[in-house]
C-alpha cells in the first residue's frame, strides 16, 4: 500500500448513500489508487447485468486500473466554478473494512442507451449524461486470502467448515448452520429459541399519557419480557430475525418487485409472492405471505413512523435505492394471509405506522403493502 500514490477519490454518489447523525469524520468515501498489476495479465470477456442497462454480453475485461478503500475526508474547500460548496451530510453507512474494491477496465457493446441520471452526493445534485459502462469493481482482500481457501480471515465468518459453531452459538435455539456465499453464516436452517420482546422500554401515566419512571408500574417498559429484537442483514436483499428464524424480504424505492410503494388488494397479494419466487429472489423459491403472528413479530412497540426496527427495516434510504443499498418500510397496513374467523370475508393486517392490527375485507378495494417471508420453524 505504501508504494501506491493516491490519484483519485470516488465520492458518495458511487456509494448511493440517508442523513448522518454526527459531524465526525467517517469512512463515507472510496479512496481509489491508480494501480498496475504485475502478477496477472488479465484478458477475456465477462457478462454484466445491472438495473440500468440489463444484460451486457460479452464485455471485454482487462487488467485492474483502480484499487479502492474506505476513506474519510476533511477540510473540504471545493467550488462549483466560483461558488463555494458546503458539503451535505453523508448518506447511509460508512464503508466497512470488508468493502475494498479492485476495479477493472471493461468494454461492453452499446446494446442499451442508458438515460441521463440525476444523483446527489455530499457536493450536491449532479446530472450525469451518456452513462456508459467503463469499469467493473470486485470485492478484494488485503493479502492472498479469499473465500474458499479454508482459512477464516477477518472479513469472514466461516471458510471450509464451521469451526465448532452451531445455530446455538450464533444466537438461535436449534437447527442446522451452514457456511454460505461470501463465507458468511447461512442461518436459513436455524430455528429460533426465543420469543421476541416488544421493544418498548418506556412507561407512561395512566391518565394523560406522560412519561413516568418505570419501577413499580408493572408495565411492559419495566418488565421488557422476551428476547431483545435482533436481526441480521444477509447482504442479498433479505433480513433474518435472529429470534424467530424467519427470513424477510427487504423493501426498496427503485420500482422493482421489492418497491415498498406497491399496493395490492388481498386477491392480488399472491402476485407479489409469485414475482419473488419467479425471480428466485435472494436465491429462494419458497417465499410466502406471512401469517398475522409472523407479521406482528416485526413490530417494534418502542417506536413509531414506522413501528419497526429501523436499523434492519428502514435505513440508508434514498430515491432509487435497491434492496442491496437500503431497507424501507411503507407507512401503511401490510396484508397477512390470516382470515378473521368471525368475518371470513376479511383478513388481518398490521399497520406499520403505529403497530396496530386491523381487519379489512378481502373482496373490496382495500389495497395495502405486502412483504414476503420464508423459513422459520415448521
Amino acid at each position: 500500500m505504501s508504494s501506491m500514490k493516491s490519484r483519485l477519490v470516488v465520492f458518495g454518489s458511487v456509494l448511493g448513500l440517508a442523513l448522518a447523525t454526527s459531524a465526525m469524520a467517517v469512512n463515507d468515501h472510496l479512496q481509489c489508487y491508480k494501480v498496475k498489476d504485475t502478477a496477472i495479465v488479465l484478458k477475456g470477456t465477462v457478462d454484466l447485468t445491472d438495473q440500468l442497462s440489463g444484460l451486457l454480453s460479452p464485455c471485454k475485461i482487462s487488467s485492474p486500473k483502480l484499487y479502492c478503500r474506505g476513506s474519510a475526508k476533511s477540510n473540504a474547500n471545493v467550488f462549483n466554478i466560483t461558488t463555494q460548496i458546503t458539503p451535505l451530510n453523508y448518506t447511509g453507512v460508512e464503508v466497512g473494512s470488508d468493502q475494498d474494491r479492485l476495479c477493472y477496465k471493461v468494454s461492453c457493446p452499446n446494446i442499451v442507451v442508458v438515460p441521463t441520471q440525476t444523483v446527489t452526493d455530499q457536493f450536491g445534485t449532479h446530472t450525469l449524461t451518456k452513462p456508459k459502462t467503463g469499469m467493473v469493481c470486485t470485492p478484494a482482500n488485503i493479502g492472498t486470502s479469499y473465500c474458499g481457501d479454508n482459512i477464516v480471515d477477518p472479513n469472514e465468518q466461516c471458510d471450509g467448515g464451521l469451526a465448532g459453531n452451531t445455530c446455538v452459538t450464533v444466537g438461535y435455539g436449534s437447527g442446522t448452520l451452514a457456511c454460505g456465499p461470501g463465507c458468511r453464516w447461512d442461518v436459513s436452517g436455524c430455528i429460533a429459541g426465543a420469543f421476541p420482546a416488544t421493544g418498548q422500554t418506556t412507561c407512561y401515566q395512566t391518565a394523560g399519557g406522560g412519561v413516568i419512571a418505570c419501577p413499580g408500574t408493572g408495565q411492559d417498559g419495566e418488565k421488557q419480557a422476551g428476547a431483545n429484537l435482533s436481526y441480521q442483514d444477509n447482504g442479498d436483499g433479505t433480513v433474518t430475525d435472529l429470534n424467530t428464524g424467519l427470513m424477510w424480504e427487504k423493501q426498496s424505492d427503485d420500482s422493482s418487485i421489492n418497491d415498498r410503494d406497491q399496493f395490492f388488494t388481498f386477491a392480488n397479494a399472491p402476485t407479489h409472492i409469485a414475482a419473488l419466487n419467479g425471480a428466485t429472489f435472494a436465491g429462494f423459491t419458497d417465499w410466502r405471505l406471512p401469517n398475522i403472528r409472523e407479521l406482528q413479530s416485526l413490530v417494534n412497540y418502542g417506536v413509531a413512523n414506522p413501528a419497526i426496527t429501523s436499523s434492519a427495516f428502514h435505513s440508508s434510504f434514498f430515491g432509487g435505492c435497491t434492496v442491496l443499498q437500503c431497507s424501507m418500510t411503507a407507512f401503511s397496513h401490510y396484508w397477512s394471509g390470516t382470515t378473521a374467523t368471525n368475518l371470513s370475508t376479511a383478513a388481518f393486517t398490521v399497520n406499520f405506522t403505529d403497530g396496530t392490527t386491523g381487519v379489512f375485507t378481502k373482496n373490496g378495494t382495500n389495497a395495502f403493502a405486502v412483504r414476503g417471508v420464508r423459513g422459520g420453524p415448521q
